[in-house]
């Protein structure tokens, strides 16, 4: 998946997650629920995103392109959940809840590269995966560098994401869009719980 259908999947996922924990009833701030999808992009492309294996983390002996199931999103969920419990306790209307929106970035950097293109596992990874989900989901690696891939396998920046074809362009990036179009959505639906919670 390429960077701007990350950014928009990033806040996509923020949302989303947003919406569901209202329905649960948290009736999060919609600044914070806003501000949220504005920070989780930066953490679902770029240096900042898994890339990063390909900037700095390869400085500090990160393997590169391994990163997408490697210890890196663990570690980072980790951490921002040991920051966010802290922050519970200290900050108001919900600004704790920022803490885990580099999580969300982070993990649906994960989940676009699934969907367009494949993750590479290692060999203790793609066993255990392999076991679990069977060898149809988990295949073995073909050109052998890796245990096996996870994921769909649609082109990057092909017609359905970035609308390249081979006639030429499309006027507009069909999963980019679309995704965008969701995130107004989800944008609209968190302010009207919030809303509604708020007059209840």
């Amino acid at each position: 998946m390429m960077g701007p259908s990350h950014r928009a999947l990033g806040s996509v996922w923020w949302l989303a997650g947003v919406a569901a924990t209202n329905l649960a009833g948290a009736h999060t701030n919609p600044g914070v629920a806003l501000a949220g999808a504005l920070i989780a992009p930066v953490f679902a492309a770029g240096r900042w995103s898994p890339d990063a294996d390909q900037t700095w983390l390869a400085h500090l002996g990160h393997r590169r392109s391994t990163h997408r199931p490697d210890t890196t999103a663990v570690a980072l969920t980790v951490v921002s959940l040991a920051v966010w419990a802290p922050l519970a306790v200290v900050l108001p209307w919900g600004l704790h809840l920022l803490a885990l929106a580099p999580v969300t970035g982070w993990w649906s950097h994960l989940v676009g590269d699934s969907i367009f293109g494949r993750i590479p596992c290692g060999q203790a990874l793609g066993s255990l995966l392999r076991s679990i989900l069977g060898w149809h989901i988990c295949p073995l690696d073909p050109t052998g560098r890796y245990w096996c891939w996870i994921g769909l396998g649609w082109e990057t920046n092909g017609a359905a994401e970035r609308g390249h074809t081979r006639w030429g362009r499309l006027p507009f990036a069909p999963a980019t869009s679309v995704l965008r179009g969701v995130t107004v959505l989800l944008g609209a639906v968190v302010v009207i719980q919030w809303l509604t919670g708020a007059s209840t």
